[in-house]
Parts: structure tokens; sequence; C-alpha cells
């Protein structure tokens, strides 16, 4: 079967291969057992990526930043070509890590740019959040969200975690590297919790890659042409 499905996972730690990364792992490893999708994981902690210098010349040429030149160049195209993103960041002073939210602002050249080629190219992708805290009410909720944010600025579908066990997504408390996967909620492990967000964003995404082929590109815009 042909590959269609494109999931890209983001670990937004600058510690590598930390527990931020394993959480994000394990639910790229949950979307792949949706048949047809395949996946790739992004670590923000040995890229270079350079904060948004807020010039709008992205906006005013209709173009991917042409100010900068980083990795951001090579994570756009994976960006426009994927079906559904996870994001997965620590959380520093109850909120998303410098990586993470550098990131975020480098994308304003994917939003609501004059460009008809790139004007919300990341519209009905699917999202999925992962946030790890050194205590259990550390700002994970806090975290989350502000990934979430980010996807529905740019017009993306929020997909949740297991109900009741992670309402916003997968959060994991840990004291130490490696703790995360032996984290328990109700008899839950956080390893369950992140294969299952990964897995039910691979099934969302699945629905509306079905869904604009039955529809056609009328799907892509955000209002009826």
């Amino acid at each position: 079967m042909t590959e269609e499905i494109f999931i890209v996972g983001i670990s937004g730690s600058p510690r590598k291969k930390g527990n931020t990364g394993l959480m994000v792992q394990k639910a790229l490893e949950g979307a792949r057992r949706v048949k047809g999708v395949h996946t790739e994981l992004l670590d923000l902690s040995i890229m270079d990526i350079q904060n948004c210098l807020g010039c709008e010349a992205c906006r005013r040429k209709g173009s991917l930043c042409v100010t900068i030149k980083d990795d951001m160049e090579k994570i756009y195209p994976k960006l426009i070509s994927c079906s559904a993103l996870i994001i997965g960041s620590p959380v520093y002073f109850g909120d998303v890590t410098g990586l993470v939210k550098g990131f975020m602002d480098r994308t304003t050249c994917l939003g609501g740019t004059p460009s008809k080629e790139l004007q919300y190219s990341m519209k009905w992708k699917v999202g999925g959040a992962i946030a790890v805290g050194g205590t259990r009410h550390g700002g994970q909720e806090f975290t989350l969200k502000t990934i979430h944010n980010f996807f529905l600025i740019h017009g993306m579908v929020v997909v949740s975690g297991i109900p009741s066990l992670g309402y916003w997504g997968a959060a994991g408390w840990a004291l130490g590297k490696g703790d995360v996967l032996e984290d328990r909620v109700r008899e839950i492990s956080t390893t369950e919790i992140c294969e299952d967000l990964g897995w039910r964003v691979a099934i969302a995404a699945t629905y509306f890659e079905e869904g604009k082929k039955k529809l056609g590109v009328d799907l892509l815009y955000f209002t009826k042409k």
C-alpha cells in the first residue's frame, strides 16, 4: 500500500534524547499503527532556528522566510507536505520552551500571506500536543494550550488525548532523564497515553485525507469559494 499519510513529530527540548523526545517517539509509534502512515521526528535541539525578526518580508513578498537562512528552510517543506503535526515540549516556567516558541514564530510565512501557494498552508492538518514537567502540576496544561493555540491560529484541527486522562493531549511527570515513560495515571502509563494520542492523530489525519479526495479542493478553503 502506498504511504500517503505523513506525520511530523517535533521535540522542543534543549536536552538531546530527553523525556520530551521519548514521548514524541512513542506518539509516532502509535501513529504508525494506522496503515499507510509514515512519520519523521525533528529534534529542535540539534537545529539552528533563529528568532523571527518581525520584518514582514515574507508577507510582503508572499514567500517563505527570505531574511534568515537556517534550518527552517529544511522544515518548511515538511510542514507543508505533512498531514499532521505532533509537537512536544518540556515545561519551562509554566509554558513551552524558547526553542518551541521560536519555531512557532518562524511559521508566520505559512499563515496569512498574500501568496496563494502558501496562504494558510497548514490548514486542515491535524495537531497533537505533548508536555512533560518536573512536578505533577507544573504547567503541563498551559504548555499544551500554547501548542493548541499555535494549531488553531494556523487553522489546524486539534486532537485530544485519552478522555479524563489527558483532555488536552499527552502530559507526563518526570524527575530524571527517561523517567517519564514510567509515569502512570490511574494505572495507565505515559507510554500508553502518548501512543494513544499518536494513534488518534493518525486516524483523524486519515479521515481528512479521505475527505479531501471525496469532496475535492473546496475542502482546502476555510470558506466556500
